[in-house]
């Protein structure tokens, strides 16, 4: 928006330049022909001043004339100096802008680079998590499954030891005589 008001600024600025050459032309065309018609008046003056002395007033508003186009063409000159200098200027706040825009657009991009960056270190920390996470799992799993497979060899070894105990009960109940067992027999005396 900066660049679009200073282009607009220089092309007023060119406008203004030459409607001042096209007036400074007409100015020194008028003044060509005011020196011509100065000339003829410095001719009628000595014939006047011959003549009548009394005109004298008229060749002092003549020359009075003739100052004041000598002045407005030096102050247009003038004018012109000044427009031409600041038309370098606003030239060099162009150049200046430009190159402040080069520079914000060059820390953009190293800024960008540096986000870009910064994401993809954020990204890897972001998979080594994922990846930390699933192998705990995975090694919760394993433990879960171990207790399961200790929990059913506990019970087995369990069930085993119950039916251990009771076949040593049943073979103990075997090797023992039954009470009362010798009441049948002859008595020998």
């Amino acid at each position: 928006r900066e660049q679009d008001t200073a282009e607009k600024a220089g092309a007023e600025l060119q406008a203004e330049l030459d409607r001042l050459l096209q007036e400074k032309q007409t100015v020194q065309h008028k003044s060509s022909k005011s020196s011509e018609d100065l000339e003829l008046l410095r001719a009628e003056r000595e014939a006047l001043s011959r003549r009548q002395g009394e005109r004298g007033g008229e060749l002092e508003r003549l020359r009075a004339d003739v100052d004041k186009a000598e002045q407005r063409e030096k102050d247009e000159e003038d004018e012109l100096k000044r427009l031409r200098d600041y038309q370098g200027q606003i030239k060099d706040m162009q150049i200046k802008r430009m190159q402040e825009l080069e520079r914000m657009r060059t820390l953009m991009k190293e800024e960008e680079k540096r986000q870009r960056e910064h994401d993809a270190a954020i990204e890897v920390l972001r998979r080594q998590k994922a990846e930390k996470e699933r192998a705990e799992l995975e090694h919760l799993q394993e433990l879960e499954r171990l207790q399961k497979e200790k929990d059913r060899l506990d019970r087995r070894e369990k069930e085993q030891r119950g039916e251990i105990d009771r076949i040593k009960d049943d073979m103990s109940g075997r090797t023992e005589a039954p009470p009362g067992s010798s009441a049948g027999r002859p008595s020998t005396s």
